[in-house]
Formats: C-alpha cells, structure tokens, sequence
C-alpha cells in the first residue's frame, strides 16, 4: 500500500514539475501568476510524499530518516497550505 501511494504522489508531483517546465518555456517573460498556485500543489505533493517515505521508513526501524522525512513533510506542508490559503485570499 506504501508502495502504491509513494508511486502516486511521485508521480503526481512529477506530472506537475513538467507541466511547470512546459509552461515557462511556452510563456517565458510573461507574468503569469497561476504558476505561483503549481508550485504551491507540487510542494503539497512532495510534502505527502515525504510523509509516506517516512511511515515506509518507520517501518524498516530506520527512526533517524523517519524523523527527518516527517520534519520535511510538516515543512512543505503546512509552507504549502499556507501559501494556498494566502494565494486564494489575495486574489
């Protein structure tokens, strides 16, 4: 079930960073703020990433990479949620 999920939200996140990539090379100089909104989700994503790497770790008696996958996983997270709710408010 780890497995499954670390694939979903890598790809998810993937999906996103190309989709970001494509989108400054197609529109490069202009400024376009929707990009802005891509990068918050893509950091959502890892940061639900980071969470599972850190359960999938936890597992494995690994309590040092686990603690530090969480930690990184409450960053990018609650900086995304944040960054969401900020964005969202603004316009």
């Amino acid at each position: 079930m780890l497995k499954k999920l670390k694939f979903l939200f890598g790809l998810i996140t993937a999906i996103i960073a190309i989709y970001i990539i494509i989108d400054n090379i197609v529109y490069f100089g202009s400024s376009r703020t929707d990009k802005f909104n891509a990068l918050t989700l893509m950091n959502f994503f890892l940061g639900l990433l980071f969470l599972i790497v850190g359960f999938s770790e936890l597992q494995l008696k690994r309590k040092t990479y686990a603690i530090m996958s969480f930690v990184v996983s409450a960053l990018n997270i609650s900086v995304s949620c944040f960054l969401l709710i900020s964005f969202h408010t603004i316009s």
